[in-house]
């Protein structure tokens, strides 16, 4: 059986918990997180290795195997200083 590719996008306050609930998912892989903050990155990074981290939600979505990308959504994850 192939398992769900899993991406989640934001793993600060609230979103390390679902990081954390994806990753313990039998059936299922953390294929992916997105995150803005630098140093949640680094913290996921090095909790979750197998994960892909990144800042760009299209990357994310790339690693999840969705088969479509938003362009609205590929502003949502950038840091500040990026977002256009």
């Amino acid at each position: 059986m192939t398992r769900l590719k899993l991406g989640v996008i934001g793993a600060g306050a609230w979103g390390r918990n679902h990081v954390r609930t994806a990753a313990g998912l039998p059936d299922a892989e953390l294929a992916a997180v997105c995150d803005g903050d630098a140093k949640v990155r680094e913290r996921v990074a090095r909790q979750y290795p197998t994960a892909h981290v990144t800042a760009d939600v299209a990357d994310l979505l790339g690693r999840a195997g969705c088969p479509s990308r938003n362009e609205h959504l590929g502003k949502c994850c950038r840091s500040p200083s990026t977002r256009s």
